[in-house]
């Protein structure tokens, strides 16, 4: 399937790139004794991404005690490490920022950043090392789904066809489509995009954490928060028969090995906490597709 999804992306004569801004942000960052003002020049030279790392950080996912309204204090607030992964969220978005009706754009971001929080949150109960790596992970896990659908568009209405016609799960109508899945697509991608290890692993393994030869328990992790918040997201939308039990997914049992601490978090509470985050995070989307006039 690897070499299925390398031929799809190689086919793509105009593959995206991740916008120039976020590389050269990140080159800075590199640097303990960087010039604050210069990131802050370099964010500043791109009008819709100065906005929306503005609007996300303003949002109630990083609840400042007042408003912020300038980049510097952005910067300040948040710390290097937290406005980099912000930064490359913020591209990730202008790379695929188009409407169409055969995808609701929306909706995927709104996944996307449910996912990250949710990953963050548990990543800090259990005391995981890093639980940016973990948010950031969560934002990214899917993006093969949205190459897909931009760049290979009668295979995704043939997708998703197949899943409402023949119920096929995704995973399966990608592959009778294809030959290959978004995950694969998307490794192809984070490679091209030179994505740190584990971002290529998370985005590879997220549906098979357990055959994943590395990070497997960063992978579980954003697996389990990928169940946690799709449920809820049914549940916010009035879907029937939504029912999981965690305890049985393999990615319970790499966490738990991993984090013998899972066993005493309160999963209900973390259930209840992510479907009060589903109005934060759908007005988060719809203000992030507002282009400042």
């Amino acid at each position: 399937m690897i070499e299925k999804a390398q031929y799809l992306v190689r086919g793509i004569p105009t593959l995206p790139t991740i916008p120039d801004v976020f590389l050269r942000v990140s080159a800075l960052l590199e640097n303990p004794d960087v010039d604050l003002q210069e990131v802050a020049d370099l964010i500043l030279s791109d009008q819709v991404l100065t906005a929306r790392v503005i609007k996300i950080v303003n949002s109630p996912l990083f609840k400042p005690l007042h408003t912020i309204s300038s980049l510097g204090h952005a910067l300040i607030y948040l710390g290097f490490r937290r406005i980099n992964e912000i930064v490359l969220t913020c591209s990730l978005i202008k790379v695929f920022d188009k409407e169409d009706p055969s995808f609701d754009i929306r909706t995927f971001w709104r996944h996307a950043f449910g996912i990250g929080i949710m990953a963050r949150k548990m990543a800090r109960l259990l005391s995981y090392p890093d639980s940016e790596k973990a948010y950031t992970s969560g934002i990214v896990h899917n993006i093969g789904k949205v190459f897909m659908w931009c760049y290979l568009k009668q295979d995704w209405a043939k997708i998703i066809r197949l899943e409402k016609e023949k119920q096929y799960n995704s995973l399966d109508a990608e592959i009778t489509t294809l030959g290959a899945t978004h995950c694969e697509i998307g490794l192809c991608l984070a490679k091209q995009w030179n994505f740190p290890e584990e971002y290529c692993d998370v985005i590879a393994y997220h549906h098979s954490p357990a055959h994943a030869p590395r990070n497997q328990t960063l992978i579980a992790l954003i697996n389990l928060a990928d169940i946690i918040y799709t449920v809820c997201e049914g549940v916010n939308e009035d879907r029937c028969g939504i029912c999981v039990n965690l305890q049985e997914e393999p990615s319970w049992a790499i966490m738990q090995n991993a984090m013998p601490a899972l066993v005493h978090v309160d999963m209900e509470r973390l259930f209840f906490e992510m479907e009060e985050q589903m109005p934060v995070l759908r007005k988060l989307v719809s203000d992030l597709f507002v282009k400042p006039v």
